[in-house]
């Protein structure tokens, strides 16, 4: 039984004859955790956290049985609306993470207690409902810790209509359905775990059949950050079988690590370096194992500081050797090496069995070489010295590769693409800035038959030609991506791209049959009559488009601000009449994405076509003044040149697709940028001030005060 506090004692003597002052009454603390509290007596503590409401409810039947005065008093009508919280950030996931077997054990709805371990009242059982909360023994614990209470009924929002009986479903469905929720698990910019961490938790507990799903998916691609939860994983993956629930071990199927964060610095005593060679040792079923830079990417040209430089360890590969790992994915990254020994490295490695089975790879920051060339006679006598060949060679060493990505590599130039392999289908260049259009053209020509993805971003001298013979050269060709805005790193570089015009005067673009997805950011650098062939092309392939089913087009035109308004409804009309889905399951430009244009066009209302301020405001003089639409607008839908006598005509198509769900096109004149703003991110989204009333109007009482 609860021992009753000392205040029922007095009261049960008759010693007590006044009411008890309301401040003397114990409140129920939400706070996080100060300290930590050691492995043997955190279950003690968890069962005081769960029987802290029963004790509270308790003293306070007992002091409204004992004295009248409580029971007569009014309650307050201002009280506080009652709030939970989760779990604190890191002392809570630290101890669920190491101990989760104890937290399975009460994942079920009446679960029996492992060997060895004591049964703990779950926080169902004391949180279910506020008025019938069930007392708990408690042991009186060497230090105590504040309670944590958790709205679990809120951890999924509950349906209005009846509940699908989700507990029923198979283990890979649930799997997959908690997969898609959660992930990702960490914020790699960061370095912090996502809040979908705990989320899984939570979930995990709810009933016996999320419980291995919902775990399975944390250990899917186990956190690893901050460094002392990489320490505590591998120590949990190190347990035997019999003293665990689950074999967390076999469920590890990727590793991701930030370099810098987890590897190259030390944790907290007593922890040290973390050793990922023990860790890969401990999972037999990895996949996946990527080493990145949190700057990968962002700040391409910021090397990491050569005192604290991490190199990638002999014993890693060794490792894999051993365990006989087969790996379908990995980063190289020159952050780590110095690139010339990188490219040794790959050579040998990549003719090892762990490596043989990979299909995506990952090159980050590989310069080119500095060797002055002058023929072709000095490539070969170079051979693999030369970083470009070397890289190319090591590519090629790899059989069942499909997809690889460069980010930051000046190595991606003529002679890498002479060299690469021809069974790639993902190619992505990513801020390559040695990376041309005709060295990209040859090699489309060349070995580009088995593309299926094709990304381009932030090329500096990558121009939209190579397009002229894309129908030819990649015939398999479903997916294409352009982003033409241009880093400002270094800081010698303006952000400016280097070539003079997106297409060349007569270049018409050609479109493979496969193409289903198209997605052309940040068009740039071309006037009105490129443009108008190049969005040409598309509307005269229609019919050889079947499979398209997304457009996603921007992009700026050099021209007077109303040629472009009447050249973009011109355009977009034509898309959406040729490509849009007409059955309701099209997302129109109007629907999706609001057209902002050099101060003219700006984001449309819920309904009917788009209308700039200044029209709307035409609109409503004319409303007024009852006068006719002569405004110089009414005009411009007219353009001669576009060669028709009325927008109308201009907007007329002989084929329609009809089968596209995204039709999203903008043009405009705004200077390309990373987030392009418009008038609704500037409206004011402050709240209204009734978002937490309770229902219950505070009335002041009568001490003198107006207020």
């Amino acid at each position: 039984m609860v021992s009753s506090p000392p205040s029922s004692g007095l009261a049960a003597a008759g010693t007590r004859s006044r009411p008890v002052r309301s401040s003397r009454r114990r409140v129920e603390s939400y706070t996080e955790e100060t300290s930590d509290a050691s492995d043997s007596s955190s279950e003690v503590v968890e069962q005081l956290a769960t029987s802290w409401p029963a004790r509270s409810s308790t003293r306070r039947a007992r002091n409204n049985q004992e004295d009248p005065a409580i029971i007569a008093r009014p309650k307050r009508t201002t009280r506080a609306p009652k709030s939970y919280r989760e779990p604190s950030s890191d002392e809570d996931l630290d101890r669920v993470i190491a101990r989760y077997p104890e937290m399975v054990t009460s994942a079920s709805t009446n679960p029996q207690p492992a060997a060895g371990l004591p049964h703990r009242v779950t926080r169902q059982q004391t949180r279910a409902s506020p008025n019938k909360r069930k007392k708990a023994t408690v042991v009186s614990p060497r230090k105590r810790r504040r309670p944590e209470l958790v709205d679990v009924e809120n951890i999924i929002p509950t349906p209005s209509g009846p509940v699908p009986p989700w507990d029923t479903l198979p283990y890979h469905i649930l799997f997959n359905i908690f997969f898609h929720a959660a992930h990702p698990l960490v914020d790699y910019r960061q370095g912090s775990y996502m809040p979908s961490v705990k989320w899984l938790l939570d979930v995990s507990v709810l009933c016996h059949s999320f419980t291995e799903p919902a775990l399975s998916v944390l250990y899917h691609t186990p956190v690893l950050v901050p460094p002392v939860k990489a320490h505590k994983i591998l120590r949990l993956l190190s347990l035997p079988l019999d003293e665990v629930s689950f074999d967390y071990a076999r469920k590890v199927q990727e590793v991701l690590v930030d370099v810098r964060q987890t590897l190259a610095y030390k944790a907290a005593a007593p922890y040290g370096y973390f050793d990922i060679s023990k860790l890969i040792e401990k999972v037999p079923h990895i996949k996946t194992l990527r080493l990145y830079h949190s700057d990968d990417g962002i700040s391409p040209y910021r090397l990491a500081d050569n005192a604290h430089r991490w190199s990638y360890p002999s014993t890693l590969f060794d490792t894999l050797r051993e365990k006989n790992l087969r790996l379908q994915t990995f980063d190289w990254n020159a952050r780590f090496c110095e690139p010339r020994s990188l490219i040794k490295t790959m050579l040998t490695r990549h003719l090892e069995a762990p490596f043989q089975t990979i299909r995506t790879l990952h090159l980050f920051q590989i310069p080119s070489d500095d060797t002055n060339l002058e023929s072709e006679s000095d490539v070969a006598k170079m051979g693999d010295k030369l970083i470009e060949v070397g890289l190319a060679t090591a590519l090629r060493r790899l059989p069942e590769l499909r997809t690889v990505t460069f980010t930051d590599c000046m190595a991606v130039n003529e002679l890498l693409f002479a060299g690469m392999p021809s069974t790639l289908e993902s190619l992505t260049l990513d801020n390559c800035d040695e990376a041309a259009t005709f060295s990209l053209t040859a090699f489309l020509s060349n070995r580009g038959s088995n593309l299926r993805e094709l990304v381009l971003k932030h090329n500096r001298h990558l121009n939209m030609s190579f397009t002229t013979t894309l129908q030819e050269s990649c015939p398999k060709l479903e997916r294409l991506s352009t982003d033409f805005i241009m880093h400002n790193w270094p800081p010698y570089f303006d952000g400016m791209p280097h070539f003079d015009g997106l297409l060349k005067p007569g270049e018409i673009p050609t479109w493979p049959k496969t193409l289903r997805e198209l997605e052309l950011l940040q068009l740039r650098q071309w006037d009105k009559p490129r443009a108008a062939a190049f969005f040409g092309s598309l509307i005269d392939a229609a019919p050889d488009l079947p499979d398209l089913r997304s457009i996603v087009i921007s992009a700026a035109v050099e021209m007077g601000w109303q040629d472009r308004a009447s050249f973009r409804r011109q355009w977009m009309k034509k898309f959406e009449k040729t490509f849009l889905r007409k059955d309701g399951g099209g997302v129109r430009n109007s629907d999706k994405t609001a057209v902002v244009a050099s101060g003219t066009d700006l984001p449309p209302g819920p309904l009917g076509r788009r209308q700039s301020h200044r029209e709307s405001a035409r609109l409503a003089k004319q409303r007024l003044s009852g006068v006719d639409d002569d405004s110089e607008d009414s005009s411009s839908d007219n353009d001669p040149s576009e060669g028709g006598n009325s927008e109308e005509d201009a907007t007329e198509v002989k084929y329609v697709q009809g089968l596209c769900d995204i039709v999203n096109i903008r043009i405009d004149n705004l200077r390309p940028a990373d987030t392009q703003f418009n008038e609704g991110d500037f409206l004011n989204s402050e709240e209204s001030g009734d978002e937490d009333w309770n229902g219950e109007d505070w009335e002041p009482g009568d001490d003198g005060h107006a207020w």
